[in-house]
């Protein structure tokens, strides 16, 4: 299995960690939403490496589970 298919990404961004333990596409997909916010910093990462740099999760933009800080830190 490909390591771009694991749940093993996060997206950061000047805000903290916006998600994380999604797959690569799903983080992709997430940084451009962001973009289109105009939230700016954001960086696709492992969610190890997310850990590392910061623990402050981001604040929720929006309702939907998928795209707020609802999945931080989800199994880790």
């Amino acid at each position: 299995m490909s390591e771009l298919n694991e749940p093993r990404w996060a997206v950061i961004s000047e805000r903290g960690i916006e998600t994380s333990n999604v797959t690569y596409s799903q983080a992709l997909e997430l940084a451009r939403s962001l973009g289109e916010q105009g939230i700016h910093g954001r960086c696709v990462v492992t969610t190890e490496a997310a850990l590392r740099t910061t623990t402050k999760p981001a604040e929720p933009q929006t309702s939907d589970p998928a795209t707020t800080s609802e999945r931080i830190l989800e199994d880790v």
